[in-house]
């Protein structure tokens, strides 16, 4: 049985639920500047490939900034209280055109740098994987790319096409590290 939320709790969750965009920023950046470091020293610091990577970065950076800034586009969806657990969970519901926007970009980062990785440890094995960092560097930028475009593809897909139900449904995990008490 769900009990009712406290008054104010929209108010409270319109004003927190905002800081999911810069909890997900503070996640990706670093994620993607050790990226960034990896292909770095992958392609003898190819600044082109550098530059495009760091663009798609700064990109990020700015939709979300500018996705943080429209103003009545970030509310938060409330949901049921639920009481064996201490918290009240809000999530951000915010444009999907913003959304869609951001995971284009990090989509667009994780598969330069799939395809950097994979030439990169190729060429230098020789097709071979005869030595084992190069196969361990292979194997990890597999898993983590894998991992990743996963994840940012379903979010993608349910932003873009999932009925209000469903749009969130990503959130859920990432909303408990988030929630806050009344």
């Amino acid at each position: 049985m769900h009990t009712l939320l406290p008054i104010g709790a929209t108010r409270y969750c319109n004003r927190f639920a905002i800081v999911e965009w810069l909890q997900t920023l503070m996640i990706a950046v670093p994620a993607e500047l050790v990226l960034l470091l990896r292909v770095s020293a992958l392609t003898n610091k190819h600044k082109p490939l550098l530059g495009c990577l760091t663009a798609l970065i700064v990109a990020e950076i700015v939709i979300v900034v500018y996705a943080m800034t429209l103003p009545g586009t970030n509310d938060a969806l409330i949901l049921p209280h639920i009481p064996i657990d201490p918290f009240h969970v809000c999530i951000l519901f915010s444009d999907p055109k913003m959304d869609t926007a951001y995971l284009a970009s990090t989509i667009a980062f994780d598969s330069i740098v799939f395809a950097v990785t994979i030439a990169c440890t190729v060429r230098e094995s020789g097709g071979r994987s005869r030595s084992s960092i190069m196969r361990t560097i292979r194997w990890d930028g597999t898993l983590y790319f894998c991992v990743i475009l996963s994840g940012n593809v379903v979010w993608m897909a349910l932003a873009v096409n999932a009925r209000p139900g469903l749009k969130l449904l990503n959130a859920q995990c990432v909303a408990r590290s988030s929630s806050r008490t009344y």
